[in-house]
């Protein structure tokens, strides 16, 4: 059974449930109003029948009286009879008037029985102190039911008439309700299924503010996302291709002329700058699978660190040291930190420290243009040491600031302009694990055109 289905019948049945219970009411409500106000139709008759009796006795009027009891039948037809009765010159109880014209002036103990199924109703009437008349007044219960029936009747019909358009347009907005309902679901499990068949930029329409309306926005964020992560897998893959095959191309070359030239006289110079570029390119090589061993240990929750006493600044200046050359070569000013005398010492691991600020570093002399600056800076920030690389190259905008640290992510206008080997995009997300597991903080501040400032917090040691 479809979700639409179920649905409608749900919301149907409960439609269905609510009409049949308010109609229920009100018919009640309606039968108890009636019979009630039948009884306070007949409470009212034999009160006004005794003010009569009484005025027609203040006013010695009998016929006034008289007259009054013989029209209650027309007036009201469910009264059987009605009389008055008073006490005569003598006490004996005599009829004053009667609705049967014959019976009025009778002694009240030839009045015949009330009939079976009569509702009769009694009043004292006041006339002297030591004498009171009785009004009394007999209903039908039979006519008074029989009434009350046709009232009902008549009250079914408009009932059942206002609960068929009810159930009308319950089932109606039921079943409107169901569609609204299960066919932004079904655009759901469609767009699922275009995704699933590698279609990622699918997305759903997300109009409203209710839950489904939200879910198809998520859906659609998650549809972003799969499509960036494609994204940039893509790009991973077209940079392991380069970051494998230049290298591997480049020494493959060198051994060739190796080997062709390994038969002639030649400068040894010249040999020990063919294995000095062999080491350069193994070394780019070794660095870029330890970047991938790194990232799958952080994924599997491997990744250690050993911490221990750290000279930071000397650390930094080791590593501007090793990569003045490549400032040099890419005519950037490269500054280390000042001397850290003052500076507590991190507690850290010294090897892990190294490889953040060579990430760093490395980046920023790739994204700074010729003439630019590259400054490593070491401050303690409490009881913490606060360590920044800030450069005077192309920056980055405020939207990618946020995504910079995610694995294989790269701002495609850096990577185009970076000098040099583009990378794989894992660089940062290392060092984001790197401080996070040395319960520090890492973030970048930067300026579209006027460069950017990476800084990160080590805990500190002893001073």
């Amino acid at each position: 059974m479809s979700l639409k289905t179920r649905f409608g019948l749900v919301i149907g049945a409960m439609v269905l449930f609510v009409v049949a219970a308010t109609t229920g009411i009100l018919y009640w409500t309606e039968k108890s109003f009636l019979a009630r106000e039948a009884m306070e139709r007949q409470e009212t008759a034999l009160a006004a029948l005794s003010q009569v009796a009484r005025e027609s006795h203040l006013s010695q009027d009998d016929l006034m009286l008289i007259n009054y009891v013989l029209s209650l039948p027309a007036k009201d037809p469910d009264i059987l009879f009605a009389y008055v009765a008073a006490p005569d010159a003598k006490g004996v109880p005599q009829v004053l008037a009667h609705t049967i014209k014959d019976l009025s002036g009778v002694p009240l103990s030839t009045l015949p029985p009330s009939p079976p199924g009569s509702r009769v109703l009694r009043e004292t009437v006041p006339q002297r102190p030591d004498a009171a008349a009785e009004a009394v007044l007999a209903v039908s219960q039979e006519k008074v039911a029989a009434s009350v029936e046709a009232s009902l009747s008549r009250t079914r019909k408009r009932i059942a008439g206002v609960t068929g358009v009810m159930v009308l347009l319950g089932l109606t907005a039921s079943t409107a309700l169901a569609i609204s309902l299960t066919r932004p679901i079904s655009r759901l499990a469609q767009g699922a299924g275009l995704l699933g068949q590698g279609k990622l930029g699918t997305r759903i329409p997300a109009e409203g503010s209710d839950e489904i309306a939200q879910l198809s926005r998520e859906f659609n964020n998650m549809a972003h996302r799969l499509e960036k992560l494609d994204e940039m897998k893509k790009d991973f893959v077209s940079s392991v291709t380069h970051e494998l095959k230049s290298p591997l191309a480049a020494i493959d070359s060198t051994l060739e002329l190796i080997l062709h030239e390994s038969k002639k006289e030649r400068d040894p110079s010249k040999w020990l700058e063919d294995v000095a570029a062999i080491r350069n390119h193994t070394g780019r090589l070794s660095r870029f699978v330890t970047d991938l061993l790194d990232l799958a240990k952080i994924e599997k929750g491997a990744f250690s660190i050993q911490r221990a006493d750290l000279d930071v600044a000397e650390t930094a200046r080791e590593v501007t040291a090793f990569l003045s050359p490549l400032a040099d070569k890419n005519g950037v000013s490269l500054r280390g930190p000042k001397d850290g005398a003052g500076l507590p010492r991190a507690f850290a691991d010294s090897e892990r420290v190294r490889q953040v600020f060579i990430n760093l570093v490395s980046n920023a002399l790739k994204f700074t243009p010729k003439g630019g600056t590259v400054s490593v800076e070491i401050a303690k920030s409490d009881n913490r040491l606060l360590c920044s690389v800030s450069d005077t190259g192309i920056g980055i905008k405020p939207e990618d600031l946020g995504r910079i640290f995610d694995k294989f992510e790269q701002v495609r206008e850096a990577r185009s302009a970076a000098q040099g080997p583009k990378g794989t995009g894992l660089g940062l997300s290392i060092c984001k694990a790197i401080v996070e597991a040395h319960d520090g903080r890492i973030w970048a501040e930067s300026e579209p055109g006027k460069g950017s400032k990476f800084c990160f917090t080590l805990p500190g040691g002893k001073a």
